[in-house]
Parts: structure tokens; C-alpha cells; sequence
């Protein structure tokens, strides 16, 4: 976990680790098919589902770091990162790898697709650059064959009709790809930091006057400069959504976004008010084209 906030880059071990995982399980019931191999069928099994637990273990709790860093406190991307958080704790757990999940291929089919998808969304675009909208439609796709590998192999030659089963993944897959993507985190972005204020120049996108709160029935146009954190070669297109008491006011058009700066991408815009209403909470979403949300800033108004 400690590696995991400091060097992203070894997320392509992350990715080695669950293809060997793939394999082990994939090969292991091959193996236990095979004529004489008799009592050491459970030390097989024994095996594999030590190295499989130890490598869930190893990408679970190298990449939760990263996208903990990307969610935003408060919004519906912390409930990937729990579900993420609670893989980890079940692959810890040997009693109920052992007995319960390895047991079950419906469940292993799963649980691989699951932190299939975790590792893919979270490696694609730190190794090959890729923009994390891109990154999870091709994380969403190969998860899609990681399931059917092991939801459809256990049922070769037999009775049973799967497609039920995958019609179901197939829609919830979709449902993420088209409504989804505000439930997971856009790593490895992230909101570097964010500032209100009044009259901005545009050259250096520095602000003469910094906003802590605002004054009741203030009136004027209220500026949001924004630094987004991204490594050197991704690129994506970035929006600001502003809301007042969460009511959406305005969103912005997308700002191509190149990742490199140590001070990240900043990005400036402006929200006409004619009288800040009382009590009210000013918002801006800095988010994706397609909706993920990077990082929330905000500036309450006097009561």
C-alpha cells in the first residue's frame, strides 16, 4: 500500500499477478482431470489457491491506494473503493477463500472479474496511456472474457444454459459503461487542489483576490481555478459542472487535459452570480467528458 500511493508505475506487476491467477485457475481443474493423478489432487488445490489468495492479495491492496487517491470523499465513487476494501479483506480471509469462494465457480467467476476490472482500469492508463474513460471500456470488455472463462467452462458438455447468467453481466457491464462512470474513480487522476476568487488573469490564471466565503446577496462573477494531477502522456477531455445546494447551475465545455505538471493542469471558469442566496453551498464538479468525477470543490454563503 505504501508503493502503491508512490510509484504507480509498478502496476504492470499488478497486471502479471492476475495472469497468472487466470492461468492457475483456468489449468488446475485440467490438471485435476488427468488420469493417475489421484491423492495429490488436494495438495493441488492446496496450491493454487495459496498463490491465487497471496496475488489477490498483493493487486487488491497495491492498487486500493491508488484509487482511494482518486475518489472524492462524499460521492458515489467511495463505494468502489469499499468494494475494493472489502475484496481485499475477503482474499485474507483463508477459511473463506478456501471453503467458500475457490469452491464455487460462479463466485470465482465473479470475484476475477471484479479485480480484473480494478487492475485494467487502474493500469491501462498509467502504463500504456490511455484516457481513463478508454480505459474502461477496454477494462469493462476484458473482464467481460475473465468471467466467461469461468462461468462458461465449468458448464462444457453439460445441460446447463448459461446465457441466462451472462445476458445478466452483459447488462450490468453495459449499465456501467453508459450510466456508471461517476461510480468509479478516473485513476489516476486527481484534484491537486482548487480556489475561488476574483479577477483572474488569464496568462498565468492567478487571482487577485481569494474567496473564503462569500457575503449574503454578493453579486458578481465568481471564478474556480482548479489543478488536476495526471502523469506525463494522458490526455483527456475535462469539464467544470457547477451546482448550487447541489441543483446543477451550469456545466462547462470539456478542456483538453495533458498530463506532466507537477503543478497539474489548471483549469479556470467562471460563474455569473446576481445575489448568492443565504446559507447556500456553491459547488464545482470538476469531472470527465463522460462523468467521472475527479474531485469537488466548494464555498458555503453567509447566513
Amino acid at each position: 500500500m505504501w508503493v502503491g500511493t508512490r510509484h504507480f508505475a509498478f502496476v504492470r506487476i499488478a497486471v502479471v499477478y492476475v495472469v497468472v491467477i487466470w492461468l492457475a485457475s483456468l489449468l488446475s481443474p485440467w490438471l485435476l482431470s488427468r488420469p493417475g493423478f489421484g491423492g495429490r489432487a488436494h495438495w493441488l488445490r492446496l496450491g493454487v489457491n495459496y498463490v491465487n489468495r497471496n496475488f489477490y492479495q498483493q493487486v487488491l491492496f497495491f492498487v486500493l491506494p491508488i484509487y482511494y487517491a482518486s475518489a472524492t470523499a462524499g460521492s458515489v465513487n467511495m463505494v468502489f473503493v469499499g468494494l475494493l476494501a472489502m475484496s481485499a479483506l475477503v482474499s485474507t480471509l483463508d477459511l473463506v477463500y478456501d471453503r467458500h469462494l475457490s469452491t464455487n465457480r460462479d463466485l470465482v467467476a465473479a470475484f476475477f472479474a471484479l479485480n480484473l476490472f480494478a487492475c485494467l482500469t487502474a493500469a491501462v492508463p498509467i502504463v500504456w496511456r490511455v484516457s481513463p474513460s478508454l480505459a474502461l471500456r477496454i477494462s469493462v470488455s476484458l473482464s467481460f472474457v475473465g468471467f466467461s472463462s469461468f462461468y462458461l467452462g465449468r458448464r462444457v458438455g453439460g445441460d446447463a444454459k448459461p446465457w441466462i447468467g451472462m445476458l445478466a453481466v452483459v447488462l450490468v457491464l453495459a449499465l456501467v459503461i453508459t450510466y456508471g462512470q461517476r461510480l468509479i474513480p478516473p485513476v489516476p487522476m486527481r484534484l491537486l487542489s482548487a480556489a475561488f476568487g476574483d479577477r483572474v488573469t488569464r496568462q498565468t490564471l492567478e487571482m487577485s483576490e481569494r474567496f473564503a466565503r462569500l457575503p449574503v446577496g454578493w453579486s458578481g462573477t465568481l471564478d474556480a481555478v482548479t489543478a488536476i494531477d495526471a502523469p506525463m502522456g494522458l490526455a483527456e477531455s475535462v469539464r467544470h459542472r457547477w451546482q448550487i445546494d447541489g441543483a446543477t447551475v451550469r456545466t462547462t465545455s470539456p478542456h483538453r487535459v495533458n498530463g506532466g505538471r507537477k503543478e497539474g493542469f489548471r483549469l479556470w471558469t467562471a460563474l455569473p452570480l446576481e445575489s448568492a442566496p443565504a446559507g447556500a453551498r456553491i459547488s464545482v464538479d470538476v469531472e470527465t467528458d463522460n462523468g467521472q468525477l475527479i474531485g469537488r470543490a466548494s464555498i458555503g454563503v453567509e447566513r
